[in-house]
């Protein structure tokens, strides 16, 4: 993953310096171009411009005295030049005097020419260029009398020629610094990527625990404070985490005092709670017959206080096997029917007669005959089926055995009691958390129910799910992996 991001990273870099290369190269190759290329027009139109003031010069007496062919002559002289293409002589009356020009030429086009008319009125050189040639006119004057006028026809190929070479000169010399600068450049992308290859490779280890982890990056720029930054950092993370592994340690040292006080004083109060139980029931035995009114009302009083009084010793010894991984299941064939759900009716009919609510068995599948800890699924249905009485006035409770779409077997206990607020879902499997709080609570317990549901649920691989609506009811699902 760090390889990508590198290489990702460098990719970026490569692309943008390629492209910022290419623009100064191309900009580089351009200017210099134009400028070069200006200063050779420049170089060979003042080359002309000396060229055709001196023939004007050599054939002004001439011209006057009429001396044409010493005029031919010296015509021919100059036109041995390569790059002269025609020279002609016209008098004052715009009639070519000295027809110096190639045969291909035709040397009559200048007479409609406004570049001559023009270099006449003004007096000095004028020239213009065409895409073959640079067409150059100055009169022919001697003091204060104007002959005619010579025009002079320059060859450009040869500057043609070399403005193609200053072109290619300039591109060999353009590449030449694009490899030159992607040489630099590349050296200058490996000074910035590798720092943020090392950032990001110490992030992800960080990321996976390693808290001592530092960087060091000398590169004078932000990428070093960066890195000292970074540095500071993972140096706060760590001793954050030292400070909540110190914390966690105690609060599980305190969760595990917690558990054992619970568990050892629970062990200190059931003893002498068996014995107010055992000497209760004998003397109500014994006296069974002679007991009336607020005396046998006592001894229910007593009865069921002590019953309150174990099955909450229970719950706190079982919840502090779960806690301290000391509870060591049983597993055998059990049929969730009949060894479970109907003995556990038959126990808690009593309580449910009281309010008049019917316990009412629905089957949606043959026997589930499942692989458990008796034990523990048995106190998992008790602790539900306790709930469900405990929080329904009226209406009824009704317990379905059946396959669920996946071909699982799952028990669900649905009741029409007064429901789970929102706000108390989060809390619901939490040891010694009731939604009703406070010496005023209608329902007695201690908050350990469904922790040690969730528990012993887990234990017997099994999920439970709970659905719920304020003052309607309450559905709990047991759901079973085992599918035997």
């Amino acid at each position: 993953m760090i390889d990508k991001i590198y290489i990702s990273i460098t990719k970026k870099y490569i692309v943008v310096s390629i492209i910022a290369l290419l623009a100064m190269v191309i900009t580089f190759t351009v200017v210099n171009t134009n400028s070069q290329n200006h200063n050779l027009r420049n170089q060979y139109l003042q080359n002309a411009k000396t060229l055709i003031s001196i023939m004007e010069v050599a054939t002004a007496e001439n011209l006057h005295a009429k001396r044409y062919d010493q005029i031919k002559q010296y015509i021919n002289f100059v036109k041995k030049d390569k790059l002269v293409q025609e020279i002609l002589i016209i008098d004052i009356n715009r009639k070519i005097i000295v027809d110096g020009s190639n045969n291909n030429t035709d040397s009559y086009r200048l007479i409609n020419n406004p570049l001559l008319e023009n270099a006449l009125k003004e007096g000095e050189i004028l020239w213009e260029q065409s895409l073959d040639n640079l067409i150059l006119v100055k009169p022919i004057e001697l003091p204060n009398m104007l002959l005619g006028a010579i025009s002079l026809t320059y060859s450009i190929e040869e500057l043609k020629s070399a403005e193609l070479s200053v072109l290619s000169d300039n591109i060999k010399i353009g590449i030449i610094i694009f490899i030159i600068g992607f040489f630099f450049a590349f050296i200058f992308i490996r000074k910035i990527t590798e720092p943020i290859k090392e950032l990001t490779k110490a992030t992800k280890e960080v990321s996976e625990g390693n808290y001592d982890r530092q960087i060091s990056i000398s590169t004078k720029d932000e990428l070093e404070t960066l890195a000292e930054s970074f540095n500071l950092m993972v140096d706060e993370v760590r001793l954050s985490r030292d400070k909540m592994i110190n914390a966690l340690n105690k609060a599980e040292a305190s969760d595990k005092l917690k558990t054992e006080f619970l568990s050892q004083i629970s062990h200190e109060i059931r003893t002498p709670v068996n014995a107010i139980v055992n000497f209760t029931n004998m003397l109500k035995s014994e006296f069974e017959f002679q007991l009336e009114g607020d005396v046998k009302e006592s001894f229910e009083i007593i009865e069921q206080s002590s019953h309150r009084l174990i099955r909450t010793i229970d719950l706190i010894l079982n919840v502090a096997e779960i806690q301290k991984d000391t509870f060591k299941p049983e597993f055998n064939q059990v049929n969730l029917l009949d060894e479970v759900i109907h003995p556990l009716i038959k126990q808690f009919q009593i309580l449910a007669d009281r309010k008049s609510l019917p316990i009412i068995v629905e089957k949606e599948t043959e026997s589930i005959i499942l692989n458990l800890d008796k034990y523990s699924i048995t106190q998992v249905f008790s602790n539900l089926i306790d709930n469900s009485i405990k929080y329904t006035d009226k209406g009824e409770i009704k317990i379905t055995l059946g396959k669920d779409k996946n071909d699982k077997y799952f028990a669900r206990i649905t009741d029409t009691g007064i429901g789970i607020s929102e706000d108390f879902f989060p809390y619901l499997f939490e040891p010694f958390r009731q939604e009703y709080k406070g010496y005023s609570r209608r329902f007695d317990g201690v908050g350990l129910g469904l922790a040690l549901v969730k528990g012993f649920s887990e234990i017997n691989n099994a999920d439970i799910k709970v659905e719920s609506t304020k003052e309607v009811g309450t559905i709990v699902t047991i759901t079973f992996d085992d599918i035997s």
